[in-house]
């Protein structure tokens, strides 16, 4: 004798004339797969006001999190999907009074899934773009081991820092 639920399923499904009975797993999967192709293409596009969202929020934790005085965000977010992490540049004055409301320079990494911000002085970034910016573009300093057209001597000849002794 059938059980209820088997009989449920005939009552509300009854087998077509001439048809090979149909298992339960063959009628869910064409349903299945249409409801992930439906649910996947609307998950790859994100509206402008849903990145605009997540922009606010990053935004305002990174100068929650700040510890510097007159906070502003300098330049745009720089995202990192495969971490689930976003980072901010943040600029503002140190207000701590042995410092004299010198400038200082803060970077700010969100973490997407617990919506958490930690910052970390960068003030060396400052040095850094500031050192760039004064130099002309002809006259930038050669990279350490060599004129940046002649390539490092490879390792084991005796113009190679790694040169055995």
């Amino acid at each position: 004798m059938p059980s209820r639920r088997h009989r449920a399923s005939r009552v509300l499904f009854p087998p077509l004339e001439g048809a090979r009975p149909v298992r339960r797993r063959q009628r869910l999967l064409p349903c299945l797969a249409g409801v992930c192709l439906l649910s996947g293409s609307a998950a790859l596009a994100s509206s402008p006001e849903a990145w605009n969202r997540y922009d606010r929020q990053v935004r305002t934790a990174c100068v929650a999190a700040s510890g510097l005085a007159d906070v502003r965000v300098r330049g745009a977010r720089i995202d990192l999907p495969a971490l689930g992490l976003s980072s901010l540049l943040l600029e503002g004055r140190y207000p701590q009074p042995h410092m004299n409301g010198r400038p200082g320079l803060e970077l700010c990494v969100f973490e997407q899934r617990s919506g958490r911000a930690v910052v970390a002085e960068a003030d060396s970034l400052r040095q850094a773009l500031a050192a760039e910016t004064q130099a002309p573009a002809g006259s930038r300093p050669a990279p350490q081991g060599g004129s940046p057209l002649k390539p490092p001597a490879p390792a084991g000849s005796p113009a190679s820092p790694m040169a055995p002794r």
